[in-house]
Protein backbone atom coordinates (compact mmCIF):
# COMPACT_ATOMS: atom_id res chain seq x y z
CA UNK A 1 0.00 0.00 0.00
CA UNK A 2 2.96 2.40 1.03
CA UNK A 3 4.54 1.32 -1.61
CA UNK A 4 1.82 1.76 -4.29
CA UNK A 5 1.31 5.69 -3.22
CA UNK A 6 4.81 6.08 -4.08
CA UNK A 7 4.57 5.08 -7.49
CA UNK A 8 1.69 7.11 -7.85
CA UNK A 9 3.24 10.11 -6.89
CA UNK A 10 6.22 9.29 -9.19
CA UNK A 11 4.23 9.13 -12.23
CA UNK A 12 2.07 12.62 -11.22
CA UNK A 13 5.43 14.56 -10.86
CA UNK A 14 6.28 12.68 -14.11
CA UNK A 15 3.16 13.91 -16.05
CA UNK A 16 4.03 18.01 -14.34
CA UNK A 17 7.76 17.60 -15.39
CA UNK A 18 6.70 16.60 -19.05
CA UNK A 19 3.50 19.51 -19.06
CA UNK A 20 6.44 22.00 -17.74
CA UNK A 21 8.78 21.02 -20.78
CA UNK A 22 6.02 21.11 -23.42
CA UNK A 23 5.53 24.77 -21.99
CA UNK A 24 8.95 25.29 -22.26
CA UNK A 25 9.77 24.27 -25.67
CA UNK A 26 6.83 26.28 -26.73
CA UNK A 27 7.71 29.26 -25.43
CA UNK A 28 11.01 29.26 -27.12
CA UNK A 29 10.38 28.20 -30.73
CA UNK A 30 6.24 28.84 -31.24
CA UNK A 31 6.23 32.38 -29.56
CA UNK A 32 4.06 34.07 -31.49
CA UNK A 33 5.35 37.97 -30.83
CA UNK A 34 9.10 37.02 -31.53
CA UNK A 35 7.28 35.48 -34.93
CA UNK A 36 5.32 38.18 -36.09
CA UNK A 37 8.41 40.64 -35.03
CA UNK A 38 11.03 39.06 -36.80
CA UNK A 39 9.22 38.68 -40.24
CA UNK A 40 8.01 42.23 -39.80
CA UNK A 41 11.70 44.14 -39.03
CA UNK A 42 13.20 42.27 -42.12
CA UNK A 43 11.22 44.55 -44.74
CA UNK A 44 11.90 47.11 -42.85
CA UNK A 45 15.68 47.05 -42.44
CA UNK A 46 15.52 46.55 -47.19
CA UNK A 47 13.54 49.35 -47.30
CA UNK A 48 15.72 51.36 -45.06
CA UNK A 49 18.84 50.28 -47.23
CA UNK A 50 16.73 51.22 -50.64
CA UNK A 51 16.23 54.85 -49.92
CA UNK A 52 19.79 55.53 -48.39
CA UNK A 53 20.77 54.23 -51.77
CA UNK A 54 18.28 55.82 -53.59
CA UNK A 55 19.16 59.11 -51.73
CA UNK A 56 22.76 58.81 -52.46
CA UNK A 57 22.11 58.50 -55.94
CA UNK A 58 20.13 61.65 -56.42
CA UNK A 59 22.74 63.30 -54.58
CA UNK A 60 25.79 61.81 -56.93
CA UNK A 61 23.19 63.19 -59.73
CA UNK A 62 22.28 66.44 -58.70
CA UNK A 63 26.27 66.74 -58.39
CA UNK A 64 27.39 65.76 -61.61
CA UNK A 65 23.99 67.86 -63.20
CA UNK A 66 25.53 70.99 -61.67
CA UNK A 67 29.67 70.07 -62.35
CA UNK A 68 29.36 68.78 -65.83
CA UNK A 69 32.66 67.12 -67.90
CA UNK A 70 33.42 67.47 -71.19
CA UNK A 71 32.75 63.82 -71.36
CA UNK A 72 28.77 64.00 -70.43
CA UNK A 73 26.98 64.87 -66.87
CA UNK A 74 24.36 63.80 -65.33
CA UNK A 75 21.54 63.85 -67.74
CA UNK A 76 19.81 60.28 -69.10
CA UNK A 77 21.89 60.72 -72.41
CA UNK A 78 25.25 61.40 -70.86
CA UNK A 79 24.75 65.14 -71.49
CA UNK A 80 25.27 68.18 -69.01
CA UNK A 81 22.18 69.52 -67.40
CA UNK A 82 21.51 72.59 -65.33
CA UNK A 83 24.22 75.63 -65.55
CA UNK A 84 26.29 73.61 -67.48
CA UNK A 85 23.71 73.82 -70.64
CA UNK A 86 23.84 77.47 -70.07
CA UNK A 87 27.16 77.89 -70.37
CA UNK A 88 27.64 75.36 -73.51
CA UNK A 89 24.81 77.54 -74.63
CA UNK A 90 26.67 81.04 -73.75
CA UNK A 91 29.92 79.83 -75.37
CA UNK A 92 27.85 79.29 -78.77
CA UNK A 93 26.55 82.18 -79.02
CA UNK A 94 29.69 84.05 -78.30
CA UNK A 95 31.55 82.30 -80.28
CA UNK A 96 29.00 83.19 -83.44
CA UNK A 97 28.41 86.76 -83.05
CA UNK A 98 32.61 86.70 -82.38
CA UNK A 99 33.24 85.73 -85.89
CA UNK A 100 29.96 87.52 -87.32
CA UNK A 101 31.93 91.11 -86.56
CA UNK A 102 35.49 89.89 -86.98
CA UNK A 103 37.16 92.40 -89.08
CA UNK A 104 39.19 91.22 -92.22
CA UNK A 105 42.52 91.30 -92.30
CA UNK A 106 45.35 91.19 -94.80
CA UNK A 107 47.80 88.82 -94.99
CA UNK A 108 50.04 87.19 -97.53
CA UNK A 109 51.14 83.38 -98.55
CA UNK A 110 54.29 82.36 -99.51
CA UNK A 111 53.72 80.51 -102.93
CA UNK A 112 56.87 78.76 -103.70
CA UNK A 113 55.91 76.21 -106.44
CA UNK A 114 55.62 75.25 -110.06
CA UNK A 115 52.41 76.66 -112.28
CA UNK A 116 52.05 74.85 -115.05
CA UNK A 117 55.66 75.19 -116.50
CA UNK A 118 56.58 78.53 -114.32
CA UNK A 119 58.41 78.14 -111.24
CA UNK A 120 56.56 81.26 -109.17
CA UNK A 121 58.25 82.34 -105.95
CA UNK A 122 55.70 84.62 -104.92
CA UNK A 123 53.72 86.71 -101.90
CA UNK A 124 50.40 86.48 -102.39
CA UNK A 125 47.51 88.89 -100.93
CA UNK A 126 45.04 87.10 -99.08
CA UNK A 127 42.94 88.00 -96.44
CA UNK A 128 41.32 86.18 -92.79
CA UNK A 129 38.38 86.87 -90.83
CA UNK A 130 35.42 88.45 -91.76
CA UNK A 131 32.46 86.24 -93.52
CA UNK A 132 34.81 83.34 -94.61
CA UNK A 133 32.82 82.59 -97.61
CA UNK A 134 33.44 86.18 -99.18
CA UNK A 135 37.22 85.54 -97.83
CA UNK A 136 37.05 82.85 -99.92
CA UNK A 137 35.98 84.25 -102.82
CA UNK A 138 38.49 86.71 -102.41
CA UNK A 139 41.77 84.96 -102.18
CA UNK A 140 40.47 82.33 -104.81
CA UNK A 141 40.30 85.11 -107.29
CA UNK A 142 43.68 86.21 -106.48
CA UNK A 143 44.92 82.34 -106.98
CA UNK A 144 43.51 83.02 -110.10
CA UNK A 145 45.15 85.90 -111.10
CA UNK A 146 48.71 84.37 -110.10
CA UNK A 147 47.67 81.52 -112.08
CA UNK A 148 46.97 83.66 -115.22
CA UNK A 149 50.50 85.20 -114.74
CA UNK A 150 51.73 81.97 -115.02
CA UNK A 151 49.99 81.08 -117.89
CA UNK A 152 50.87 83.92 -119.38
CA UNK A 153 54.77 82.44 -119.87
CA UNK A 154 56.71 79.75 -121.55
CA UNK A 155 58.79 78.96 -118.66
CA UNK A 156 60.93 81.14 -116.63
CA UNK A 157 59.79 81.58 -112.97
CA UNK A 158 57.84 84.64 -111.53
CA UNK A 159 58.73 87.05 -108.62
CA UNK A 160 57.92 89.10 -106.22
CA UNK A 161 57.62 93.43 -107.07
CA UNK A 162 56.92 96.25 -104.40
CA UNK A 163 53.42 97.37 -104.03
CA UNK A 164 51.14 94.03 -103.71
CA UNK A 165 48.75 94.50 -100.99
CA UNK A 166 45.04 94.61 -100.06
CA UNK A 167 42.83 97.48 -99.61
CA UNK A 168 40.16 96.74 -96.82
CA UNK A 169 37.02 99.36 -97.04
CA UNK A 170 34.07 99.08 -95.15
CA UNK A 171 31.86 97.52 -98.12
CA UNK A 172 35.00 96.82 -100.53
CA UNK A 173 38.06 94.75 -100.77
CA UNK A 174 40.32 95.55 -103.21
CA UNK A 175 44.12 93.23 -104.04
CA UNK A 176 46.86 94.00 -106.26
CA UNK A 177 49.44 91.48 -107.13
CA UNK A 178 52.79 92.64 -108.47
CA UNK A 179 54.87 90.48 -110.36
CA UNK A 180 58.36 90.38 -112.34
CA UNK A 181 57.90 87.74 -115.20
CA UNK A 182 61.87 86.76 -115.60
CA UNK A 183 63.15 84.88 -118.53
CA UNK A 184 66.31 82.81 -117.36
CA UNK A 185 66.97 82.03 -120.97
CA UNK A 186 67.44 85.58 -121.57
CA UNK A 187 67.97 87.09 -118.64
CA UNK A 188 65.28 89.61 -119.09
CA UNK A 189 62.41 90.29 -117.24
CA UNK A 190 59.18 92.26 -117.10
CA UNK A 191 56.46 93.49 -115.02
CA UNK A 192 53.61 92.22 -114.31
CA UNK A 193 50.10 93.01 -112.76
CA UNK A 194 46.73 92.00 -110.91
CA UNK A 195 43.85 92.29 -109.37
CA UNK A 196 40.42 91.77 -107.99
CA UNK A 197 37.65 94.10 -106.86
CA UNK A 198 34.80 92.37 -104.27
CA UNK A 199 31.88 93.36 -102.53
CA UNK A 200 33.24 92.71 -98.84
CA UNK A 201 29.17 91.84 -97.91
CA UNK A 202 27.91 89.85 -101.01
CA UNK A 203 30.98 88.30 -102.04
CA UNK A 204 30.50 89.48 -105.40
CA UNK A 205 32.84 90.42 -107.76
CA UNK A 206 33.43 94.20 -109.11
CA UNK A 207 33.64 94.05 -112.77
CA UNK A 208 33.56 97.16 -114.92
CA UNK A 209 30.20 95.90 -116.04
CA UNK A 210 29.07 95.82 -112.26
CA UNK A 211 30.06 99.81 -112.45
CA UNK A 212 28.65 101.20 -115.32
CA UNK A 213 24.80 101.47 -116.32
CA UNK A 214 26.31 100.93 -120.12
CA UNK A 215 29.49 99.51 -120.29
CA UNK A 216 30.36 100.84 -123.67
CA UNK A 217 29.50 104.28 -122.36
CA UNK A 218 31.56 103.38 -119.58
CA UNK A 219 34.34 102.68 -121.30
CA UNK A 220 34.23 105.90 -123.37
CA UNK A 221 34.74 107.53 -120.67
CA UNK A 222 37.42 105.67 -119.03
CA UNK A 223 39.33 106.33 -122.47
CA UNK A 224 38.56 110.50 -121.99
CA UNK A 225 39.48 111.14 -118.49
CA UNK A 226 42.78 108.60 -118.57
CA UNK A 227 43.73 111.18 -121.69
CA UNK A 228 43.59 114.03 -118.91
CA UNK A 229 45.57 112.49 -116.15
CA UNK A 230 48.02 110.02 -118.52
CA UNK A 231 50.52 113.53 -118.75
CA UNK A 232 50.85 113.37 -114.95
CA UNK A 233 51.73 109.85 -114.34
CA UNK A 234 55.07 108.47 -114.11
CA UNK A 235 55.35 108.52 -117.93
CA UNK A 236 54.58 112.21 -118.28
CA UNK A 237 55.05 113.35 -122.09
CA UNK A 238 55.62 109.67 -123.11
CA UNK A 239 51.79 109.02 -121.94
CA UNK A 240 50.33 108.01 -125.82
CA UNK A 241 46.30 108.52 -125.14
CA UNK A 242 46.23 107.68 -128.92
CA UNK A 243 46.83 104.01 -127.68
CA UNK A 244 43.67 103.83 -125.73
CA UNK A 245 40.88 101.73 -126.74
CA UNK A 246 37.64 101.45 -124.99
CA UNK A 247 37.87 97.87 -124.38
CA UNK A 248 37.78 96.00 -121.38
CA UNK A 249 40.99 94.34 -121.78
CA UNK A 250 42.74 98.13 -122.21
CA UNK A 251 41.37 98.71 -118.47
CA UNK A 252 41.24 94.94 -116.86
CA UNK A 253 44.01 95.83 -114.32
CA UNK A 254 42.06 98.02 -111.54
CA UNK A 255 41.59 98.39 -107.74
CA UNK A 256 39.04 100.26 -105.82
CA UNK A 257 40.28 103.22 -104.01
CA UNK A 258 38.93 106.07 -101.77
CA UNK A 259 39.80 108.20 -104.02
CA UNK A 260 38.48 106.80 -107.25
CA UNK A 261 39.50 103.72 -109.87
CA UNK A 262 42.92 103.14 -110.04
CA UNK A 263 44.18 102.13 -113.14
CA UNK A 264 47.16 100.07 -114.49
CA UNK A 265 48.06 99.57 -118.12
CA UNK A 266 50.26 96.85 -118.98
CA UNK A 267 53.73 97.59 -119.90
CA UNK A 268 53.91 99.13 -123.55
CA UNK A 269 50.41 99.83 -123.93
CA UNK A 270 50.18 103.70 -123.91
CA UNK A 271 54.06 104.31 -123.32
CA UNK A 272 57.56 103.09 -123.93
CA UNK A 273 58.35 99.93 -122.36
CA UNK A 274 61.34 101.79 -120.16
CA UNK A 275 58.10 103.40 -118.28
CA UNK A 276 56.97 100.04 -117.04
CA UNK A 277 53.33 99.48 -115.81
CA UNK A 278 51.65 103.30 -116.14
CA UNK A 279 48.61 103.97 -113.81
CA UNK A 280 46.28 106.96 -113.01
CA UNK A 281 43.56 107.50 -110.58
CA UNK A 282 40.64 108.27 -112.09
CA UNK A 283 37.97 110.57 -109.09
CA UNK A 284 34.83 108.57 -108.97
CA UNK A 285 33.21 112.11 -108.85
CA UNK A 286 34.13 112.49 -112.45
CA UNK A 287 32.21 108.83 -113.42
CA UNK A 288 30.17 109.34 -111.16
CA UNK A 289 26.80 109.94 -114.08
CA UNK A 290 28.03 106.62 -115.64
CA UNK A 291 28.16 104.77 -112.60
CA UNK A 292 25.09 102.23 -111.69
CA UNK A 293 23.30 103.57 -108.34
CA UNK A 294 24.75 102.58 -105.28
CA UNK A 295 27.70 101.51 -106.50
CA UNK A 296 29.92 104.18 -105.55
CA UNK A 297 29.20 104.03 -102.28
CA UNK A 298 30.61 100.34 -102.71
CA UNK A 299 33.87 100.81 -103.96
CA UNK A 300 34.94 103.72 -102.62
CA UNK A 301 34.25 103.26 -98.43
Amino acid sequence: MFSGGRILVAAVGAIVLIVVAVYAVRSVWWDPASKTTSLTQLPSATTTASAAATTAMSTADASAGTQGTPGGGGGPDGTDNGSSTTASTTTTTTTTSSAATTPFTAKTDKVNTFLGTTYANVSLPQVDGGDSAVAGVFNDEMHKVLQSQADSLTGGRLEDRPGSGVRIGQRVLSGLLRTAAVDTTKATSRPLVGTVVVDAQSGSVITLSSLFNDLNSGLKLLVQESKKLGPSSTAGANFDGTKLQATEQTFDHWTAETAGLHVFFDQGTVAPSSSGIVDITIPWSDLGDAMKSGVQQIVSS
